[in-house]
C-alpha cells in the first residue's frame, strides 16, 4: 500500500488523474483480498491488483473510460465471482465474492495523498475516510480494521494506514535479509534487529526498518506494538538466540519462532528454562520454525517461514 500512494502522489504531482480501485471485504475463495489496490493512470499504465483475470480486464476498460470523464463519480460496487447471471457477475468462476472502491483522483487531492503516503510510509496509525462526496483523513486514529464499509444512508469506505500485518525479526544475515525482503512483498511492515552495523546483507533493506541494538537481548523492547507482531529469532548463534528470547519473553507477541535442528533447539529450550523461563513460556516458541521444506538456501527458508506466518496471522485475525 505504500508504494501505491506514493505513485499516486507522483501522478498527482505532476498535474494527472490516476484511476484508484480498493477491495474492501471479500469472502473464502475471492482471488481479491481486503486492502488490495490497483491503480491506473492516464498513460494506461497499471500498478497492483485487486484480484486479476476477466474481472480485472473488465475494470481496466473501466478505468479508461472514467479517466477520460471529467465528472466519474465515485462508486462501491459488489461482484459476485461466477461466469454468468446477472449483472453483479465478475466473469471468474472461482467462487467467493469481492467488494470494491472504484475512483478517479484528481491534482486537487494531492495535499490530502500526500498526508497518507506519508502516514503509510512512517506507519503512523490514521484513517481515510471516502465517499462519493469528499474524501477526509483523521490522523491518529486507531483502528482494528486494515479497511471497512460503513453504509449509514450514504456509503463510506474507511482505510486505515495502520499496518496490522507486522513482523520483527531477529538477525540480519542471509536467512534474515530474505525473509524480510519477502515480508516486504507480502505487504507487511517489517523491523529487523541487528547489532551488526557493518552487515552488507543490509544495504538491499529497502522499506526495512533496521534497528541497530547494542545486543539482540535488547531488541524485544523496542518494537512497537508487539501484541500484533510476529517474532522470528535467526541470529548468528545459539547463544544470541538465546539472549534475543529472554528479552522476546517478556512481552505479549503472537507468535515466536525459532530456526534451528533438533540438537540446537533442545540446547536453547534448556537455557532458556534453566534462565528461570517454565514450560508455559517455551510453549509460545515454535521451533523449528517453517513449513516442512526440504531445503537450506535463505530464499526457500524465507518462503517456508513466511508461509507460516500467514497461516498463523489468519487465525490470529492479524491479516
Amino acid at each position: 500500500m505504500q508504494a501505491i500512494w506514493h505513485k499516486i502522489v507522483a501522478e498527482l504531482e505532476a498535474g494527472r488523474r490516476i484511476f484508484f480501485a480498493l477491495v474492501i471485504e471479500s469472502t473464502r475463495g475471492s482471488p481479491g483480498s481486503p486492502s488490495s489496490a490497483l491503480l491506473v493512470t492516464e498513460d494506461g499504465e497499471q500498478s497492483g491488483t485487486i484480484g486479476g483475470g476477466c474481472m480485472e480486464q473488465d475494470i481496466l476498460q473501466l478505468a479508461g473510460e472514467a479517466l477520460r470523464n471529467d465528472r466519474y463519480v465515485a462508486s462501491v460496487s459488489r461482484l459476485e465471482h461466477r461466469d454468468t447471471g446477472q449483472d453483479d457477475a465478475s466473469g471468474l468462476i472461482c467462487g467467493g465474492s469481492q467488494t470494491n472502491l472504484l475512483a478517479v483522483m484528481d491534482p486537487s487531492q494531492l495535499a490530502i495523498a500526500k498526508t497518507v503516503a506519508e502516514y503509510f510510509s512512517n506507519d503512523h496509525a490514521g484513517v481515510l475516510s471516502m465517499s462519493a462526496e469528499s474524501w477526509i483523513f483523521e490522523p491518529d486514529r486507531q483502528s482494528v480494521r486494515p479497511v471497512w464499509l460503513e453504509d449509514t444512508g450514504g456509503w463510506q469506505v474507511h482505510l486505515s494506514t495502520h499496518n496490522r500485518k507486522r513482523v520483527a525479526i531477529f538477525g540480519g544475515g542471509h536467512c534474515g535479509a530474505a525473509l524480510a525482503r519477502q515480508m516486504v512483498r507480502l505487504g507487511f511492515s517489517v523491523v529487523l534487529i541487528e547489532p551488526r552495523v557493518d552487515l552488507f546483507t543490509l544495504d538491499s533493506l529497502q522499506q526495512v526498518t533496521v534497528l541497530n541494538t547494542a545486543s539482540f537481548a535488547e531488541g524485544a523492547a523496542r518494537v512497537s506494538y508487539p501484541e500484533m507482531t510476529f517474532v522470528v529469532v535467526l541470529t548468528p548463534s545459539a547463544k544470541q538466540d538465546i539472549d534475543a528470547l529472554g528479552g522476546i519473553l517478556n512481552h505479549p507477541f503472537p507468535f515466536i519462532g525459532v530456526m534451528g535442528s533438533r540438537a540446537k533447539i533442545n540446547m536453547i529450550r534448556n537455557s532458556i528454562q534453566e534462565s528461570g523461563f517454565g514450560d508455559e513460556d517455551w510453549q509460545r516458541v515454535t521451533a523449528p520454525v517453517g513449513m516442512p521444506v526440504d531445503s537450506d538456501t535463505p530464499e526457500e527458508i524465507s518462503v517456508s517461514i513466511s508461509a507460516q506466518i500467514l497461516n498463523e496471522s489468519r487465525k490470529l485475525g492479524l491479516r
